[in-house]
């Protein structure tokens, strides 16, 4: 009677063990798949955010290219121009080249920025998702772009700093701006008052200069747009292979 009393206890522990081990793998097998369907659907949830950001960010991207090609290149390669036909008047000296100094010089008193702001890839970046990009290419082209918008911004801050601080006294010391300011600009104002000595200004080298350093930094923000506008491009592109 004790033997089988202790074959008993050790099969029914045995097969106890066995229904035990059973139930922990059951629940561990349980919890794996309630976390692999929770890493699911969290990954869904997160590819669908991505995917809604790289839509609105290539709408976005399209636009401001579009802007820079039609909009804030072509006005500074116009103001490039008068600034190159200025320098060349005052250089050569053509007869009535006053005249027409008088109708370019007016270059020299514009700062016309170039805003590119990109609001939804600011809050796509300050969201915390731009480090999760699963895309090394994508990323480094959008870093580019970061960059490259940046310094376009302060390089505006450059242009009106250069303006308020150089160009501006300047105009209102030597020259009457309601007659040599920009067309756009002239016609809504009182065009008048006394007259400046044009021909003595335009043989000042602190004109020359002027104008060369304003020249200067217009070439050097038509750098900046077109690397912004190539960027751009390219950032699109990556974002329609996906």
């Amino acid at each position: 009677m004790l033997n089988f009393l202790r074959k008993f206890r050790r099969n029914y522990s045995s097969k106890y063990f066995s229904y035990a081990i059973g139930e922990i793998f059951l629940v561990v097998f349980g919890i794996l798949i309630a976390l692999a369907i929770s890493d699911w659907n969290d990954d869904r949830k997160k590819a669908k955010i991505y995917n809604k950001y790289y839509t609105n960010m290539a709408k976005e991207f399209g636009s401001t290219l579009d802007e820079i090609e039609s909009d804030l290149l072509i006005n500074n390669e116009f103001l490039l121009e008068k600034l190159k036909q200025s320098l060349l008047l005052i250089n050569e000296k053509p007869s009535g080249y006053l005249d027409t100094l008088n109708n370019t010089i007016g270059a020299l008193g514009t700062a016309w920025q170039a805003r590119v702001t990109l609001p939804v890839f600011r809050e796509f970046k300050d969201s915390g998702l731009f480090n999760d990009i699963s895309d090394d290419t994508l990323k480094i082209r959008l870093v580019e772009l970061e960059q490259a918008t940046n310094y376009l911004k302060t390089f505006d801050g450059v242009i009106i700093d250069q303006y308020l601080n150089t160009i501006e006294p300047y105009i209102i010391k030597h020259l009457n701006y309601s007659r040599t300011s920009l067309p756009i600009y002239s016609e809504r104002f009182i065009v008048g008052g006394p007259v400046d000595n044009l021909e003595e200004v335009a043989n000042s080298l602190e004109l020359w200069n002027i104008l060369t350093l304003k020249l200067e930094a217009e070439s050097g923000k038509r750098i900046l747009l077109t690397s912004v506008a190539n960027i751009l491009e390219k950032c699109i592109e990556k974002i329609n292979e996906k």
